[in-house]
């Protein structure tokens, strides 16, 4: 009789922490993103998915961002799209109010850059030797180049070139493109005369 007492004492053990291990294990957990903190683009849309118990009365929200908590779907996946940069952090909550969280860091959307185009000195003007010939760039980097043909240089999106001998000279502005690394560059001819 002991023998069957201290074997059922056993069983019972058994299933109490079976059924603790069980319960553990059904609750709420990331499958995907699988980092706890992931670096997204602005305007980029995210799918998560979860698993686990109570998925139908489960639910989402991404606080710093949105109002309000978001039905889960039933599969477990939902998606959000963040528009704005900063950090947001996107919190699930199961029917039991166990909670799990994910951390996103939006990044600024990439802008593409305006074109690199010489406002002045136009094409054809023509110039005195020796007088100062304005160098403007519309849509230049701030470490923006102008070669003046002769060997020269000129740094920044505005400047002043003097030329010293009469003919057509052929001005040429560059930069690199932020973000991409792409060379930009524009170029004008001149007549000096």
């Amino acid at each position: 009789m002991k023998w069957v007492r201290a074997m059922m004492a056993i069983v019972v053990m058994w299933l109490g922490v079976s059924i603790a291990h069980a319960k553990e294990a059904s609750a709420l957990r990331w499958v995907t993103p699988s980092d706890p903190q992931i670096t997204v683009q602005q305007g980029q849309t995210v799918t998560f998915e979860v698993q686990g118990e109570g998925l139908t009365q489960a639910s989402w929200k991404v606080l710093g961002h949105d109002k309000g908590p978001h039905a889960l779907n039933s599969d477990g996946r939902f998606a959000h799209q963040f528009v704005r940069p900063g950090v947001r952090v996107v919190v699930v909550t199961d029917a039991h109010k166990r909670q799990i969280f994910r951390r996103i860091l939006v990044d600024k959307a990439l802008q593409p850059a305006d074109e690199l185009s010489i406002v002045s000195p136009q094409r054809g003007h023509r110039f005195a030797v020796g007088a100062p010939i304005p160098l403007h760039a519309k849509g230049a980097q701030p470490h923006v180049v102008w070669e003046l043909g002769d060997g020269r240089v000129v740094r920044g999106a505005m400047g002043t070139a003097v030329f010293t001998k009469a003919g057509q000279h052929r001005i040429r502005v560059y930069d690199i493109e932020a973000g991409s690394g792409k060379r930009r560059d524009a170029t004008v001819m001149i007549q000096v005369q």
